[in-house]
């Protein structure tokens, strides 16, 4: 397999970068369960926003803000371009793709057993994938990424037009909320970046 492209040892800029990242994004993580106390008196304001509240919707815009600055400064800046930090913006893009998934493990449970269950395999394959990425580069690596996303993306896509399995309502699902085209759009741009990086490295 590859060397990795990404080395904690000989990328400080990049290290620091990816510290940051950890810390922000997993802060709502640890706000969740004050988010749940108050979850019923804005139920009305959560609704707007989507499954979860706010934390889901914070998270992917963080994630956003945070992926599209390292890739800007590994295009403009020649020690991020020359040591490579665009791995740390996938790991950004894919650890907040899953944070996302793991927040809204609750909300989709209420709904049905197994989509909590879906939610949930889902954000643990996709926060470990952000993790494996920064040691593991190789070509299946970034191959399984771009699977693990476009099937995402995919089921999310068919919900839409077909009845899902274990449907409450026995119906195609019919919202589009903030959060999960927050979430499409983090998992097309994770897409994009890996053959981006895959074709840049070949």
């Amino acid at each position: 397999m590859k060397r990795a492209l990404y080395s904690f040892d000989h990328s400080p800029l990049a290290s620091v970068a990816l510290l940051l990242i950890l810390g922000v994004l997993l802060m709502p993580m640890a706000l969740a369960s004050e988010d749940d106390e108050e979850s019923t008196e804005h139920e009305s304001a959560s609704h707007e926003q989507g499954h979860g509240g706010i934390l889901p919707l914070l998270t992917g815009v963080v994630a956003l803000i945070l992926s599209t600055i390292l890739i800007v400064a590994n295009k403009f800046m020649p020690l991020a371009r020359n040591k490579s930090i665009l791995p740390a913006a996938i790991f950004a893009l894919s650890l907040g793709a899953g944070i996302i998934h793991l927040l809204l493990i609750e909300a989709h449970m209420a709904e049905a057993f197994a989509w909590g269950v879906f939610f949930t395999v889902v954000g643990i394959l996709q926060a470990a994938y952000g993790f494996a990425f920064l040691k593991w580069q190789g070509t299946k690596m970034h191959y399984a990424g771009i699977l693990l996303n476009a099937a995402v993306v995919l089921v999310y896509v068919l919900v839409r037009i077909f009845v899902p399995p274990f449907s409450p309502t026995g119906l195609p699902v019919d919202e589009l909320d903030m959060t999960g085209l927050l979430a499409n759009i983090i998992e097309i741009a994770t897409i994009v970046a890996l053959v981006y990086n895959l074709r840049k490295n070949r």
